[in-house]
C-alpha cells in the first residue's frame, strides 16, 4: 500500500514544495489538492518538467503511479 504521507511527500524537496506552488499553485502539504492535481503532477513527471531541475528515476514515477492508480490514500 502507498501512502502519501509515508511514501510520496518525501520524494519532493523543498524547492520542488515552494516552485510547485509558486508557479503551479499545487500544494504538496495539502493532500486534497494534490488528489486534485494528481494526473496533471503524473503527466509532468512522465513527461520530464518535473521536478524543474531534474527527473524522477522510473522507479519513482512508478511509485507515484501506483499511488494514484491505488486510491490516493493518504
Amino acid at each position: 500500500r502507498v501512502g502519501y504521507r509515508s511514501d510520496i511527500r518525501p520524494l519532493f524537496r523543498d524547492f520542488d514544495l515552494e516552485t510547485l506552488q509558486r508557479l503551479d499553485g499545487i500544494d504538496l502539504n495539502d493532500v486534497e489538492n494534490v488528489r486534485a492535481n494528481g494526473e496533471k503532477l503524473r503527466e509532468r513527471l512522465n513527461e520530464g518538467s518535473l521536478p524543474y531541475d531534474a527527473c524522477w528515476s522510473d522507479e519513482l514515477i512508478d511509485l507515484f503511479e501506483r499511488w494514484i492508480d491505488s486510491g490516493m490514500e493518504n
